[in-house]
């Protein structure tokens, strides 16, 4: 259900009375972080009487931030799509600036330790950046 790409996959209906129409999760929280934040709210008393804390692993397929690139075209056709194409360009940046404003949030206000570790996937170049495709091929040795 997490990769219900519009136009590319078909959605999923859950068997709900009434049924519910399942989009990408990934349009409103890629990283499941804001979910993560509310199942550790709503079950913060068990965590506090029965761990040490708990530990948030992400590992992620690009960078954290970006806004030192900013995108930036000079082609006089992108007048009218240019809106979008920011729009596109900002809203992964959006999303983590959100979700770490609502992780800070956590921290502080949860009442027991809770960390982020991530790792992250950084191309030695920039056209060596992960593949984001359903092309499967065969590994030769």
């Amino acid at each position: 259900m997490n990769a219900t790409f519009p136009y590319v996959l078909p959605n999923v209906w859950l068997p709900t009375k009434p049924v519910v129409d399942v989009m990408d999760a990934g349009f409103r929280d890629n990283f499941g972080e804001q979910t993560t934040v509310r199942f550790l709210n709503t079950f913060r008393e068990w965590f506090r009487e029965n761990t040490s804390g708990v530990v948030l692993l992400q590992i992620r397929d690009r960078k954290t931030g970006g806004w030192a690139n900013p995108y930036e075209s000079n082609d006089i056709t992108e007048i009218i799509s240019k809106p979008l194409l920011l729009l596109e360009n900002n809203w992964y940046k959006m999303q983590e600036y959100n979700q770490d404003d609502l992780l800070s949030l956590a921290q502080n206000g949860l009442g027991f330790p809770f960390y982020k570790l991530i790792f992250q996937y950084i191309p030695k170049s920039d056209d060596a950046g992960a593949a984001l495709n359903f092309h499967l091929t065969g590994r030769r040795s």
